[in-house]
């Protein structure tokens, strides 16, 4: 028997499983990485080894920014969120603050 008649086939139950999630964000960034887009990546690295001065400097820019521009940190991950769902009717679970919600009860009695 050859490799090239072995096929292993899943059940229908893993089929609907979402994409793995870190595996479209590696996909998001590499693509926006080809567009020319800048990307801060704070995934896991070499915990031995000291921050490069480069990433150092673009986080403290990012940091300005969102200083003065508070919303924009919460819109981005919107955005990823949306990205991330948007293909084979994934759910996406969205944290809320519970002081959030605890606030809007109270408004709306």
């Amino acid at each position: 028997m050859s490799d090239s008649n072995f096929k292993i086939e899943t059940s229908q139950r893993i089929q609907r499983l979402p994409p793995y999630l870190f595996g479209r964000i590696n996909k998001m960034k590499y693509e926006k990485r080809v567009a020319g887009v800048d990307i801060i990546d704070l995934g896991m690295g070499n915990p031995t080894d000291p921050t490069p001065d480069s990433v150092v400097e673009k986080l403290a820019e990012a940091a300005k920014v969102l200083e003065t521009t508070g919303a924009a940190l919460q819109l981005r991950y919107l955005q990823t969120l949306v990205e991330i769902g948007v293909e084979n009717s994934t759910t996406v679970v969205f944290p809320v603050p519970i002081d959030l919600l605890a606030g809007l009860q109270k408004k709306l009695g």
